[in-house]
């Protein structure tokens, strides 16, 4: 299905962000103590220290913090995909969390800083699906 390189799904700091991802949702750690939300999963609370976590469901909903166009490609893998644009998306609800990710059905001329912009899940080999970012239109 994919010549591209792969996450570890299995890597057990992340099964259950891609167990997520499988169902359509984005998942972040919530500390158990300050409820504080974090992306990307560290293994303590940059607010209180706390070790102690749950894996949460986010809304797919943010805005372009900051994007680029990659024209050449690195790698075999990706050549069949330029020109294709990686943005950073700041969450809607928690402005403290960024993602990354690939945005799709749209022109790359059409992208500005702080358009809003959704989660779509798509799967690019069996079991692993990883978001993408469409324009909310």
């Amino acid at each position: 299905m994919s010549s591209l390189p792969l996450p570890d799904i299995s890597d057990p700091e992340f099964v259950a962000y891609f167990q997520g991802c499988r169902l359509g949702e984005l998942r972040v750690h919530q500390c158990s103590d300050c409820l504080t939300k974090r992306w990307p999963p560290r293994p303590t609370c940059s607010q209180c220290g706390s070790a102690q976590y749950s894996w949460i469901p986010i809304g797919g909903r943010g805005q372009i913090y900051s994007f680029i166009v990659v024209h050449r490609a690195e790698g075999a893998a990706f050549a069949d995909r330029l020109p294709y644009t990686v943005v950073v998306v700041e969450h809607s609800d928690e402005p403290s969390i960024r993602f990354l990710g690939n945005m799709v059905e749209c022109d790359p001329a059409e992208l500005a800083i702080g358009q809003p912009v959704e989660a779509v899940f798509q799967e690019f080999a069996e079991g692993v699906v990883m978001p993408n970012w469409r324009l909310v239109r």
